[in-house]
């Protein structure tokens, strides 16, 4: 499969918080490839994968489909305009439209932490922004859908409902109608004005028309996922672009949205005929449409209606023709509903937890809707909702699971709802819970009613969102029992109804369920509220301490009636509570415990839960829990001496005891080291080369330490600096007219800046460290292990969203570099002179990654770049915190031949009390390795600090030879190799004795792909070749795979990418 390689730029900031990377796009290379694309039909998969860059400055690879959204009629006539989308390889729940005209892309991607926009930058080639905005709209415009007043209401919802003022078929404890079995197909007709052709389209029809493509494709993202509908734009679709030479109608020129929605209907009809509300059914030829001009304060729509007039933005878009739908914003603010207070597209989407983007419909939107088109709501005026077209798909919509649909709580205390749900077709299931309550009351926040609207907002769906937390658990720790205005625990009896929504975003037709849980809150119960540990205390491992807590009458058996409860620990800041203090207690406010044997931590809490309920507590304060017993690591570290031939894989152990004193625990964690056989760096040749190394490499005013190695002959020129057109939050590190060193900060005026005393373009290897210390308020320079230069005059501010570079001060794009760099690391601690001096002896070779030879500061790693790969225009993080760097001209130098890693590390546990010991499995896969020839590597175990290391010695030849290897002493499945791969991977397994097994690969929806063995086999070292084709021999397409070995009561699965 041919990748396409996207080059972040730059980076500039808008406003003060919304951050606008810029990208490289070949736009060419990526349409040759999308030519490829299968069209997006039931049940089709697709071998084409694309990357594309998000705001973290990562790449999001998708597997792409064509998705005309065009008839075919205007497909002819503009042949130069394609709308692909794809769904995420990585995280299936997010999905990307692509459109192409005139070599340019129009891309969004819907993504799990907010949407991404990607758009041209007008006068560049491929220079694009990619932003939280589409470009155009203005950062200051917090509620950019949210006009006070933008709908108009033709039908009064009438309320058929006894108990809660919801209409039929909303809020319902289950949906009306299955959602997902249909594809429905409405019909789009959109106008775009001169004025607004001119801004976003280019100011022709065949620019205005693509960005047309491009917004349809972009709203199918969220009405596939959510409704199972689609919009198509209409045969005559080119008639309504206006241009300089078409100019827009008189009916359009008042640039006011009051003014202007009432003419779309009939402005359409005139043009393209009959459509939208009141045109008879046979009739129709189209069912929504909508004006796109400047000059709107957002954007205005009927409600229920077939027409919407906006500016020409997505998120206006969305939320106006959500109204079409039928959706007021059920605001809890305004009239409608009321339903919610934020977190949707049709109800402030930002007013929700940090974690969402609110670009979703609430469930109560999606019932309405589904409930219009499947009833025709409102007579012949309204035949237009039935769509177009439906289409059966044969996708069931995912069955939700919750334990209970009634429960009793106390009020003014946390609880924590959970559900899951199960799919035929679809694994990767998300899920969001959403209330489901309504007032008669006008509010907001933080003036909730007593007893009805809204407590909570809504958030977005998630692959882990079934467990949801009220109040969001950051709160908690921090003793909030709110989340700002967005969470309140409920303070008077009432009722609150809950509800799990569960998306299976199915990419051609989204299957959406639910299901409901009522909690029943009292006001005679409550609050609870863990009393004990409500400040810093020392608890001792194995000793005994006292949790108390007040009951509030949730032992009620009248009331709440929870008698028993359990109690729980986390050790990792709150993170999991998973170690059990206690499985069972009664309720009754007081419990002794033993402090388990744990490790020592500070960052302990406690949580006590209801046994039979949902609700809970946890105490006040971290705490610590001493462990004052000593672990010992005991291991073989005889050197493992192997002798094996080409494409061999086999597994090697060594147990791991702790034989330390009694109580003690010894925590451990696995890494690998190789010994390479040649020098590696990057070298630049002083013309336009630079490496882009990304945002959020160092933020604040706190510690810092940048290391690297560097060698030259010239002069002014930039080494590595993070700086950007803001002057403020900077650095640069640069050889000045003199041959020195010159390093300075800039925050509001220059801080600290240190100069080397000597030469350094001598054309020899030199070490550099510049360490900001808060202690000397300001820093440090290091040149070869020794202080040259210091500073005392004010810490920098560093500013994270700007990019730090090598080899070129690209703010400017002056002062390229000419000569090699090697060895870069980014720390978020000031180094001290023993460890920099540990890092310079040890030469260019000295690994970062691990605490070892008097360095320590492999926790506060930021990120890593030894150069090792020695091809490609990706310079590898080996920190493993995912800053790799983008290589632009500069070469790949050095006398290093690159080898794969042959070595991998598996371990059950990394947690071991005394006594305790486990095996470790070290796999050595000789595959692509080169023969007589000599390998070295070395299994690290990292304890508290320190390193001890296993030196394994490779030999590749025709022999095999490696002791005690006759039979595998246990099964076990290896990863493939390679992967991801094509057109082929091997698959290794050993087999201990003879046993019946099954071996299968299976796709993301679970689908068996393939079966190779499915009977006895005997013991040994197994391997299995899969050349990527199905049990009836058909090739499959690109994409996860999951590969899966059965032997007795052994069950293992692994993950592989398959790559064309």
């Amino acid at each position: 499969m041919k990748f396409i390689k996207i080059i972040p730029l730059l980076s500039i900031i808008l406003g003060s918080q919304i951050q606008n990377n810029q990208a490289i796009i070949k736009s060419d290379e990526i349409l040759e490839v999308l030519k490829k694309s299968p069209i997006l039909t039931i049940n089709a998969n697709s071998n084409v994968i694309i990357s594309m860059p998000s705001l973290d400055g990562t790449l999001k690879a998708f597997q792409m489909f064509y998705s005309p959204v065009m008839p075919h009629s205007l497909i002819k006539k503009y042949p130069g305009i394609k709308t692909y989308t794809g769904i995420g390889v990585v995280n299936p729940s997010e999905r990307i439209s692509v459109t192409f005209s005139e070599n340019k892309i129009k891309g969004m991607i819907l993504g799990n932490n907010g949407n991404v926009f990607i758009d041209h930058v007008k006068g560049s080639k491929n220079l694009y922004n990619i932003s939280k905005r589409e470009i155009g709209v203005p950062v200051s415009h917090d509620c950019i859908d949210c006009e006070s007043i933008d709908i108009i209401e033709r039908i009064e919802v009438k309320n058929s409902r006894t108990t809660r003022n919801f209409p039929s078929c909303v809020g319902e404890d289950e949906p009306c109608y299955v959602i997902g079995d249909t594809l429905v197909t409405f019909r789009f007709a959109g106008i775009l004005t001169s004025e607004a052709n001119n801004e976003i389209g280019g100011g022709n029809i065949l620019g205005g028309l693509a960005w047309m493509n491009a917004m349809v494709n972009q709203v199918n993202l969220l009405w596939v996922r959510e409704l199972s509908f689609r919009l198509e734009l209409i045969e005559d679709s080119d008639l309504l672009i206006y241009t300089n030479d078409n100019p827009t109608p008189e009916d359009f020129t008042q640039f006011n949205m009051y003014d202007e929605l009432p003419l779309v209907l009939n402005h359409l009809n005139e043009t393209v005929g009959p459509g939208g509300y009141n045109a008879p059914i046979g009739l129709l030829n189209w069912e929504y449409g909508a004006v796109f001009n400047i000059g709107y304060s957002g954007g205005l729509a009927y409600v229920p209606g077939s027409t919407s007039a906006n500016l020409p933005y997505y998120e206006i878009f969305n939320h106006e023709i959500g109204h079409n739908l039928g959706s007021s914003h059920n605001c809890t603010s305004e009239g409608g509903w009321r339903c919610t207070f934020g977190g949707t597209i049709m109800c402030s989407r930002s007013n929700t937890l940090s974690s969402s983007g609110g670009d979703q419909y609430s469930s109560h939107t999606i019932d309405i809707a589904i409930k219009y088109q499947q009833e025709m709501f409102g007579g012949n005026a309204y035949l237009y909702q039935r769509g177009f077209s439906r289409n059966s798909t044969d996708n069931l919509p995912p069955v939700v699971n919750l334990p209970f649909d009634f429960i009793t709580i106390p009020m003014e205390t946390p609880f924590v709802l959970e559900g899951s749900a199960e799919d035929e077709n679809i694994a990767s299931l998300t899920y969001s819970w959403e209330q489901n309550d309504i007032t008669d009351v006008a509010f907001s926040p933080p003036a909730f009613p007593e007893d009805s609207g809204p407590l909570f907002c809504s958030v977005d769906p998630k692959l882990d969102g079934n467990i949801r937390y009220f109040p969001q658990m950051s709160s908690l720790l921090d003793n909030n029992y709110a989340t700002g205005n967005i969470e309140k625990l409920p303070f008077a009896a009432r009722e609150i109804n809950m509800r799990l929504i569960v998306r299976d975003n199915d990419l051609f037709s989204g299957g959406v369920s639910y299901d409901n849980v009522i909690l029943n809150v009292l006001e005679d119960a409550g609050p609870f509220r863990i009393t004990s540990q409500s400040d810093v205390v020392t608890w001792e491992a194995g000793a005994s301490e006292t949790i108390t807590w007040d009951v509030a009458n949730t032992d009620n058996i009248n009331g709440v009636n929870s008698p028993m409860v359990e109690i729980y620990l986390s050790i990792d800041g709150g993170d999991n509570f998973d170690i059990v203090l206690d499985a069972g207690t009664p309720n009754d406010g007081n419990e002794d415990i033993i402090v388990p044997i744990v490790p020592t931590s500070n960052e302990c809490r406690i949580m006590v839960k209801s046994l039979n309920n949902v609700f809970f507590d946890i105490n006040n304060s971290f705490f610590i829990i001493n462990n004052p017993a000593i672990p010992q690591l005991d291991v073989d570290t005889s050197t493992i001496e192997l002798n094996l031939p080409l494409d061999t894989l086999i597994a090697v152990e060594r147990e791991i005891l702790n034989s330390g004193d009694t109580g003690s625990i010894l925590t451990y964690a696995l890494d690998l080291d190789y010994e390479y056989n040649g020098d590696g760096f990057l070298s630049f040749d002083g013309q336009n080369d630079f490496v882009d190394l990304g945002s959020n490499l160092l933020s604040g005013s706190g510690n810092f330490s940048i290391t690297l190695w560097f060698k030259t002959t010239h002069t002014n020129e930039v080494i590595i600096q993070q700086r950007n057109g803001g002057f403020n939050g900077e650095y640069q590190l640069n050889i000045n007219g003199n041959g020195q060193l010159d390093f300075w900060t800039y925050r509001d005026g220059y801080r600290w800046s240190v100069l080397s005393q000597g030469l350094v373009n001598d054309g020899n290897w030199h070490h550099i460290v510049l360490v900001q210390d808060e202690i000397i308020n300001g820093g440090r320079m290091y040149l070869d292990g020794l202080e040259v230069s210091n500073s005392s005059d004010g810490l920098v501010n560093l500013d994270g969203s700007i990019h730090s570079y090598l080899g070129a001060d690209m703010r400017d794009n002056v002062n390229y570099f000419s000569g090699s760099i090697d060895a870069v690391g980014i720390l978020s601690v000031a180094l001290s002179s023993t460890t920099i001096e540990s890092i310079y002896l040890g030469g260019k070779s000295f690994n970062l990654s691990y605490n070892h030879d008097g360095y320590s500061a492999a926790n506060d790693l930021e990120a890593f770049y030894p150069v090792r790969l020695m091809s490609g225009t990706t310079l590898s993080d080996f920190s493993g915190n995912g800053h790799d760097g983008n290589i632009s001209g500069a070469d790949w130098d050095g006398d290093l031949v690159p080898v794969p890693d042959w070595l991998a590390v598996s371990d059950a546990s990394s947690w071991l009390e005394a006594g305790e010991s486990n095996q470790v499995n070290i796999e050595i896969n000789t595959s692509g390795l080169e023969e007589n020839l000599a390998y070295v590597g070395y299994l690290l175990i990292l304890t508290d600090g320190d390193v001890t290391s296993i030196p394994i010695h490779l030999i590749t030849s025709d022999g095999l030879d490696v002791d005690s290897f006759s039979l595998p002493n246990k099964i076990n499945l290896y990863s493939s190799y390679p992967n991801p791969f094509n057109p082929l991977t091997t698959l290794h397994y050993d087999l201990r004795e003879e046993v019946i097994i099954n071996i299968s690969i299976y796709d993301m929806m679970g689908r068996n792909i393939k079966t190779f063995i499915n009977g006895p086999q005997s013991a040994g070292y197994k391997t299995i070749q899969w050349d990527a084709t199905n049990n009836q021999g058909q090739p499959v397409s690109a994409g996860v795979y999951l590969y899966s070995i059965e032997a007795g009561d052994f069950r293992q699965t692994k993950k592989m990418v398959l790559l064309k």
